[in-house]
């Protein structure tokens, strides 16, 4: 560098914009399955590495690459083509009632495959998987429906409501066990009386459930004015868990968001608790500040991941890595609605915490330890994300630990996917995908879609390990995909001239020549 002279202009060095460094425009492709019509349910079979996803009237069986395999006709009732509608004996009436998917889970332990519809009140299927070679398909079908033991006012082989069902299938004793959770109102409850939390066993003979079981269901004043809304579940060693969306009380216009606990180790309901979640923003400075966001409670659930998370996080939230924690991806709904916002946060709840509110929550009556119980959580949990999300409503959610960290992919409203690393410091990347969300499945590595879109050599080396981004010539690229020099380490010199001189910039009475590493 040289002494400036007296007639050069002050004026400070121009800092390059974080979006310069990026182009969120980069199209990458993925294995993609399209759909007839929207998506309702997906299920991955890991023993055969094969995926089912149901629309309405179908499920289709898909390999990893998604292509399709075979296709199980479910629907309309009566459709002639419709095979496994014939299996239920004195079914009816055959009035070509459309088939919506509820339920779509695979057994523990053996490789069946059980879907449950909304036509002829809910009834459900068994499927077995079948590999032949390089194929696997849906094979032998049960109907799981005795005509004899069902009739309008008691009906254990209704299983599914066309609200909303979530279904967690436990093994106890070399039996299979449903645990079921269904949204109602007054008009379903009267015709075939479907229950809002019930534990149903599968007869040994594969044509209906038993008929005794152990329920719980909204008292029929409230089932129109109260109704409970499951957004996800899940199996947690001694656990089934439930998550719910529900007015605070059956007298409250406001919503917020509930874990419902059942013990695998009875088949009764008697240690059924609940406990609320809460995740909100909470400033730590004054409101003045322009750059803080505003304190906001996200009450309502849209999505759920159970999951293992990396070390650094698990070091923060208090947990292990070895451990269940739940994330959340919460909205802020609207005044006195359950309906989202375009606010959105993500919440981690290790499930040992949840596990000690629901044992050590006050109960006055020491007779009520075995009854349903609701414990009222006074504490909240922050948000991930630290309120970037102002202006998204996130809509699912999945998480992965890759070498220390956890990594959430993120998917919104408007169909995009959002990969986000969670060190507190970590912005969040867009994967450019169609916005044909709900009619299309896409396999995307959880390592992410690719490094193309980092377009300095200093942004693509700052990039997180586990994308395994190098600099390749003149672009950031995989080892495997770079046909040049291909550095993980450090970043090639480079002289950058502007209008045929060299680029120079005048700081605090110095001339600096620049010499610009990229």
């Amino acid at each position: 560098f040289l002494t400036s002279a007296v007639l050069l202009p002050t004026w400070q060095c121009q800092h390059i914009s974080y979006n310069l460094t990026r182009d969120y425009t980069v199209k990458y492709d993925f294995p993609t399955f399209r759909a007839p019509s929207a998506i309702q349910n997906m299920v991955i079979y890991e023993p055969s590495n094969v995926i089912f996803v149901a629309v309405q009237n179908k499920v289709y069986t898909l390999n990893s690459e998604l292509k399709i395999l075979s296709t199980l006709i479910t629907g309309p009732w009566g459709n002639p083509e419709c095979e496994i509608c014939g299996l239920c004996p004195g079914k009816g009436p055959v009035d070509f009632q459309n088939t919506d998917n509820q339920v779509l889970v695979t057994d523990p332990v053996e490789p069946w495959l059980y879907s449950c519809g909304s036509s002829q009140h809910g009834i459900c299927f068994q499927h077995k998987i079948e590999t032949q070679g390089d194929v696997v398909l849906l094979g032998e079908t049960s109907c799981l429906y005795s005509p004899e033991q069902n009739k309008p006012t008691e009906c254990p082989d209704c299983v599914a409501s066309p609200l909303g069902t979530r279904v967690v299938v436990v093994d106890q004793a070399s039996a299979s066990y449903f645990y079921i959770a269904s949204t109602i109102n007054a008009t379903i409850a009267d015709t075939y009386s479907p229950k809002s939390v019930s534990i149903r066993r599968p007869k040994s003979t594969l044509n209906g459930f038993d008929k005794s079981f152990h329920s719980l269901t909204v008292l029929p004043e409230y089932q129109d004015t109260y109704p409970i809304h499951y957004v996800y579940s899940f199996k947690y060693q001694k656990f089934v868990y439930f998550l719910t969306v529900q007015r605070e009380d059956p007298t409250s216009n406001s919503y917020h968001t509930r874990v419902v606990r059942l013990s695998t180790e009875e088949i009764e309901v008697r240690r059924y608790r609940e406990l609320n979640l809460d995740c909100r923003i909470q400033s730590k400075r004054k409101r003045s500040l322009s750059t803080m966001p505003k304190d906001v409670i996200f009450n309502v659930l849209q999505a759920a991941h159970a999951t293992n998370p990396g070390a650094k996080l698990a070091q923060a939230i208090g947990a292990s890595e070895t451990e269940l924690v739940l994330f959340g991806a919460f909205a802020e709904s609207q005044q006195d609605s359950k309906v989202p916002q375009r606010y959105s946060g993500v919440c981690a709840f290790p499930l040992h915490m949840i596990n000690k509110m629901n044992l050590s929550g006050p109960v006055v009556d020491v007779s009520c330890k075995n009854k349903p119980t609701f414990i009222a959580m006074n504490g909240f949990k922050l948000d991930l994300l630290q309120g970037r999300m102002s202006d998204v409503l996130l809509t699912s959610i999945f998480v992965t630990a890759i070498g220390g960290l956890t990594v959430a992919h993120l998917g919104t409203s408007e169909g995009r996917v959002l990969q986000v690393s969670y060190s507190y410091s970590s912005l969040p990347y867009t994967m450019n995908i169609p916005q044909m969300f709900m009619l299309e499945v896409f396999r995307v590595n959880q390592t992410g879609p690719g490094c193309l879109h980092f377009l300095t050599c200093l942004s693509c080396l700052k990039a997180e390990r586990f994308m395994q981004c190098g600099w390749c010539g003149d672009s950031c690229t995989r080892q495997g995909e770079c046909k040049k020099q291909w550095n993980q380490e450090s970043c090639p010199p480079k002289f950058i001239f502007l209008l045929y001189s060299l680029h120079f910039c005048f700081c605090y009475n110095w001339l600096y020549y620049i010499v610009e590493l990229l």
